[in-house]
């Protein structure tokens, strides 16, 4: 390794990305990505929460395509040797940022199925593991990954990102203290701007949390009951007992039908201060005639879009150019392009017709 340490510059970029990390719009996790990619050119990166089991999950890639994600929620964390199960406590704790070489050689580290099955798909090869902790206590993880035409990380880069470790641990504790309350907000504020749907929170027990008045009425018209005290527990109890919320994934949804009415159900994976991650479970209900308007705003919140971001789609799905746009939202040209770009990194996709496609506007066309 390269053993030049930090100089001036260096320390500029440090204060330039603790200032931009601090801004409160949009998501703190894919912000810190964004950042450590435009400063320090790191452009390989995931960032995942911690569970209430102190394990890695939800992980948000920059450059790491959507599938390996995926793929490494449903398997390869159980082979990443940067993984909680598989690395010391004492490791994780007292290193800000650890190197494949201080877990094994990287010779023993090729014929590993994390690597050969599971990086090697992207062309990644050496990979920085900033473990994010507040007092003693795991709250996020961050991956920095390189392939080999890229060489390995040199010791300045890991004095760097030791640096920014702890603070960006401690800004995500920060961020969550706010998020949960922000999310929950976010979630009746979508459904009364888009009315008529009912909605419905349930925790991660699928214990009722709150309701709205629609959902309250709407279950009473299923009832035929005016006067039940609770008609919303009762639909939702016989709605669940044909369901498995199991098959839910942070990613999906599943639709059902219960008399008129289309019910969808989603799943929200909360920062939260006390657990780390909470799920919650969010009940959308519609007449059969209004099942569309639900699509847009369960996938807003899968992707965690703000409610800009939603009617910049809104108006692209309607043909508007960035021009149109700008003077239907009395924005900037500029501001437009930042959405765009914004929406296009939550989405992982690169055109406007590929967003579309995401949220559910344009249903692909299968063949026979």
């Amino acid at each position: 390794m390269d053993k030049k340490l930090m100089q001036a510059n260096d320390y500029e970029n440090i204060l330039r990305f603790l200032s931009l990390i601090q801004e409160s719009e949009g998501d703190y996790r894919y912000r810190v990505l964004k950042h450590l990619a435009d400063i320090f050119k790191y452009n390989n990166l995931t960032f995942l929460l911690v569970d209430e089991n102190g394990m890695f999950t939800n992980p948000l890639g920059l450059n790491i395509s959507n599938k390996l994600c995926y793929m490494y929620t449903q398997h390869y964390f159980k082979t990443d040797i940067f993984h909680p199960v598989n690395l010391s406590t004492q490791l994780m704790l007292t290193k800000k940022a650890i190197t494949i070489s201080d877990i094994m050689p990287y010779k023993q580290f090729e014929d590993t199925e994390y690597y050969n099955d599971f990086l090697k798909k992207d062309n990644l090869y050496y990979e920085v593991a900033l473990p994010l902790n507040v007092d003693n206590k795991l709250v996020g993880g961050i991956g920095v990954f390189r392939s080999k035409e890229e060489g390995d990380f040199r010791a300045k880069d890991l004095e760097i990102l030791t640096y920014l470790s702890k603070y960006i641990a401690y800004h995500l504790y920060k961020y969550q203290e706010t998020s949960q309350i922000k999310h929950e907000n976010f979630m009746y504020e979508n459904c009364v701007s888009q009315l008529p749907i009912g909605l419905v929170i349930l925790d991660g027990s699928r214990s009722l949390v709150n309701y709205n008045e629609i959902a309250k009425s709407f279950c009473r018209d299923i009832l035929n009951d005016k006067f039940c005290p609770n008609p919303v527990q009762d639909i939702i109890n016989m709605v669940l007992s044909s369901l498995n919320l199991n098959e839910i994934t942070s990613c999906s949804c599943i639709y059902t039908n219960f008399e008129q009415y289309t019910f969808k159900i989603s799943l929200s994976i909360i920062p939260s201060i006390y657990k780390g991650i909470e799920t919650y479970y969010q009940i959308y209900i519609v007449k059969n005639s209004a099942k569309e308007k639900i699509d847009l705003l369960c996938s807003a919140q899968i992707y965690n879009l703000t409610k800009r971001e939603l009617e910049v789609i809104e108006l692209i799905s309607k043909g508007l150019n960035n021009r149109e746009i700008s003077e239907k939202l009395y924005i900037s040209s500029n501001t437009v392009r930042t959405h765009i770009d914004n929406i296009f990194n939550k989405l992982n996709v690169s055109s406007r017709m590929a967003i579309l496609y995401k949220m559910g506007i344009i249903k692909k066309s299968l063949k026979a």
